[in-house]
């Protein structure tokens, strides 16, 4: 590289003090072109940042010849940076001059700016750095917005240089060192590099980041910050508010002479930590103590004893800590035998402490965090929406038909004529089989290949297509298009496309061999109809398998094969209906005769008339796996008002009728329901979530009532479940993502245990890549849909906790090292084994104490007693 300058020892800044002509001077045709059109800026925007440029402070600097200035005369000037021996002439800005490069447009911006930061190192100024690390680049683009570009990975092709004024400007973003120190923990944390997930990402997943950040951003705007109240406070759990002491218990307690022990220190003690010479103060027991009650009782206990802290203001506040936890009982409403952690003591006939805090001292560890950083990936999807929307024509107007109504609206902005609702085609599924790639068939010369069409809906197949057996040395078929008995207008809009391959000898009664299968949503995330040819990765036949799982492999786990079908297309996108156009039907309706009309209001006769024992045995009967005929599904939806007011757990039932989902009348009417259903269980609304409903309407109802019925005290219980639940959602935009990482991020101990219940998730993939033995199984884990869904989930969790990433940085670390010892003494005898272990504990035990236990943070780990640890072989 070289710099094409004059044998003078001095720098001019490219706008030299002779006006605006000299901000672009250069010499060869890209030069002169670039001058004459700067000679007349158009945009405004762009004239006046040149002008507010051009009245910059003027710097000077030390030279080889002595003092010198940066604006010289037109004699040894410094036109061009060579950077390449070929290639274009770009102008770049820098906070403190400009200078013309000649660069190659194959160079990755990264590579781009460490180079020019080496030219530039004797043009330096003290009061700006020369560290490429501190500068983004900014762009002016096709809109005339300046932008700025986060991805360095990008070549230079990538940008939108090609328009009349090349430039590029290099600053020093606020906050950019904090966005990728965050970067950097957050790839800490998930165990591989964000940048890596950021490359792997499809527009769904990009929208589905952008929509976690903005949950993100609503909850720690509305989250507690502030006292007991704050998100990271830990209460001790409790069972109840308004329960009371079991009388058994009451009993134990009494017969064994039980007391509560309190703990008290004085307040320099407590600001230091030193818990030596605590005071401790007995209490007798009795079952209608609370927090408020026990302390009141303790400070005339002090009172009595004249023992107090001068230091101590006269209005300290006191709260109780349970001793050996980091939880505290601050709730005047719960009684103590309520808590955990007290009843837990009392049945094992262990005497509960306490230890008395000042909650001043307390509450300086519960900080209001600082305000989120906004990362780049919402900026540029900001623009990229903007962009979308003056895509679209200024005068294109939505295509509006006869059944519209005021919430027919479209999900996309870049909504356009070719645009139409499912309820306008008047046609039948067609799908047509094209090929089969990517499996190698036994070398036999008589094998045929088939695939199998399933539209299913849950549990039931509402339509089903065998294609004819071609030669599967070719694996191809013709261009005709299978009819499927499903009217579109009756699609249910979460109907799912299962296709399962499989081949065979020619001889008559042989033995087929499945290739593979995948399961995926007729719609898109944009909630659009898939119209023309698809390439989905299949998956291998395992007998373990998840079959209900709905995405394809596109890791391609087990298996390369592929399948290529094509979809019926019908000449522009076709949106699936809208809660107010099934509102319209139901409203509207005029086919629709009622044979029985049970209402459901009073509960006492609905159960006295004859069909409320059919019903319940009609219940146990598809309960119990038998095929209900029609007659009897029409049974059970006529009393379905019935059900929504009074047994609102039977929403299982209904929702698993071949009856509702073959005709939209019904289940438009289904969802009308479902906004004055009564709340299920617990147990009905995870089972909604489970396998058995694919339904995204029914999926959303359940997780909302599940999110009024769980509280905080509870929800953690639930986590589990609803991870798995994650499994079965048909897209990445799931309302059950959105409530875990809401409640997450509304209390740190739901958040601790979502993020390593996540993580082992994590590990369990990771583990199913290196067991098929794949190479390059960190790319494939990039490919995995559900991969990445969780890390994404994981990232906006820990954008969102900032305040504790450092914790969880040190618990992975621990996590780590753990299992690295565990690998490496697994295979010694046992006397090895105990002597590798704490020898390597003795190494990084300092890096495991005094921390949050990464089980449980309200449990502190203190130091590691090394000398005792033993290894126990969980093989027999």
């Amino acid at each position: 590289m070289s710099m094409g300058r004059s044998s003078s020892s001095n720098f001019r800044s490219r706008t030299g003090s002779h006006g605006a002509r000299d901000l672009i001077a250069g010499h060869g045709r890209n030069s002169r072109r670039i001058s004459q059109m700067h000679v007349n800026i158009l945009h405004p925007q762009l004239q006046t940042m040149v002008e507010q440029w051009q009245m910059r402070e003027r710097p000077t600097l030390e030279t080889e010849n002595g003092e010198g200035s940066l604006l010289l005369e037109s004699e040894g000037v410094a036109d061009v940076f060579n950077l390449s021996a070929f290639g274009e002439i770009i102008s770049v800005v820098f906070p403190w001059f400009m200078a013309n490069v000649r660069t190659t447009l194959d160079v990755k911006l990264s590579d781009f700016k460490h180079q020019l930061f080496e030219q530039i190192a004797p043009m330096k100024w003290a009061r700006f750095s020369t560290k490429p690390q501190d500068y983004v680049f900014r762009q002016l683009n096709n809109f005339g917005e300046i932008e700025v570009i986060f991805n360095d990975d990008q070549p230079l092709s990538k940008l939108e240089l090609h328009g009349t004024f090349p430039m590029l400007f290099l600053f020093q973003p606020d906050g950019i060192n904090r966005d990728n120190e965050l970067m950097g923990d957050i790839s800490h944390c998930l165990g591989y590099p964000l940048d890596k997930l950021e490359e792997s990402l499809d527009e769904e997943l990009r929208q589905f980041r952008a929509s976690l950040w903005s949950r993100t951003k609503k909850t720690c705007l509305n989250r507690g910050l502030e006292g007991t109240s704050h998100y990271a406070f830990p209460e001790e759990q409790y069972l109840c508010v308004s329960e009371q002491c079991p009388r058994d218990l009451d009993s134990k307690v009494k017969a064994a002479k039980l007391y509560y022990q309190l703990f008290w220190r004085k307040r320099k003690a407590e600001q230091t930590g030193v818990c030596d010479k605590m005071l401790k103060v007995e209490i007798e027991f009795d079952c209608e103590f609370t927090p408020y009650t026990l302390l009141v009782h303790f400070l005339d206990e002090m009172r009595r004893m004249n023992i107090f802290d001068p230091e101590d203001p006269a209005d300290e506040n006191w709260i109780l800590q349970l001793a050996g936890r980091t939880t505290y009982m601050t709730n005047p409403d719960v009684k103590l035998t309520s808590y955990d952690g007290v009843r837990s003591d009392l049945e094992s006939y262990r005497c509960p402490g306490f230890v008395v805090r000042r909650e001043s001292i307390v509450l300086k560890d519960f900080a209001r965090p600082k305000p989120l950083y906004e990362p780049h990936y919402v900026r540029a999807h900001e623009r990229k929406m903007a962009l979308d929307v003056l895509s679209v024509s200024i005068d294109s107007t939505p295509k509006q038909t006869k059944n519209s109504d005021k919430v027919m609206t479209d999900f996309r902005p870049t909504a356009s004529l070719q645009q139409v609702s499912l309820w306008d085609l008047d046609a039948n599924l067609m799908i047509r089989p094209v090929a089969v790639t990517g499996f190698d068939f036994p070398s036999e010369t008589e094998l045929y290949v088939r695939m199998e069409f399933t539209v299913y809906v849950g549990t039931l197949t509402l339509a089903a297509k065998s294609t004819t057996k071609v030669n599967a040395q070719f694996a191809k078929w013709n261009k005709d298009m299978y009819t499927f008995d499903l009217y579109m207008k009756d699609m249910p809009p979460s109907a799912v496309l299962s296709v399962r391959v499989f081949y065979g000898k020619v001889r008559l009664n042989s033995e087929e061999t499945e290739v593979g299968w995948v399961n995926m949503s007729l719609t898109d995330w944009r909630d659009e109809l898939r119209q023309g040819q698809f390439v989905f990765n299949l998956w291998a036949p395992e007998p373990s398998a998840n079959r209900s799982r709905i995405g394809e492999n596109g890791a391609k786990i087990g298996t390369n094969a592929a399948v290529t079908i094509e979809i019926s297309s019908y000449g522009g996108r076709v949106r699936m209906p809208s809660q107010g156009q099934y509102t319209y039907l139901v409203e509207h309706r005029i086919s629709w005769v009622e044979t029985v009309n049970i209402m459901g209001d009073d509960y006492e006769s609905c159960i006295k008339d004859p069909g409320y024992k059919r019903l319940q045995m009609l219940v146990k009967k598809h309960e119990s796996g038998l095929e209900l005929p029609d007659d009897e599904q029409r049974h059970i939806w006529a009393w379905r008002r019935y059900i929504q007011k009074q047994e609102p757990d039977l929403l299982i039932v209904l929702s698993e009728l071949k009856f509702v989902w073959t005709d939209r009348e019904n289940f438009s009417e289904l969802y009308v329901m479902l906004e004055k259903w009564k709340p299920p269980s617990v147990a009905a609304a995870l089972t909604l979530l489970g396998k058995r409903c694919t339904d995204r309407v029914i999926r959303k109802f359940a997780v909302e009532k599940l999110n009024d019925q769980l509280s905080p005290v509870t929800f953690h219980l639930f986590i589990l479940p609803l991870i798995q639940a994650l499994k079965y959602e048909p897209r990445a935009q799931s309302e059950v993502g959105m409530m875990l990482l809401t409640r997450a991020l509304s209390d740190y101990r739901i958040g601790h245990r979502l993020f390593w219940l996540l993580r082992s998730e994590i590990a369990r993939l990771s583990s199913d890549f290196t067991n098929h033995k794949l190479r390059n199984y960190r790319d494939c884990e990039m490919k995995s849909e559900e991969y990445r869904r969780i890390s994404l989930l994981m990232e906006a969790y820990l954008r969102g906790n900032e305040e504790h990433i450092k914790t969880i940085i040190r618990q992975v670390d621990m996590v780590d090292e753990l299992t690295r010892i565990s690998t490496a003494v697994k295979g010694l005898p046992k006397e090895a084994a105990n002597c590798k272990l704490r020898e390597e504990l003795r190494s990084i035990c300092h890096k495991m104490e005094n921390m949050d236990s990464p089980l449980d943070p309200v449990y502190k780990l203190g130091e590691m007693m090394y000398l005792f640890s033993i290894f126990v072989s969980m093989l027999p």
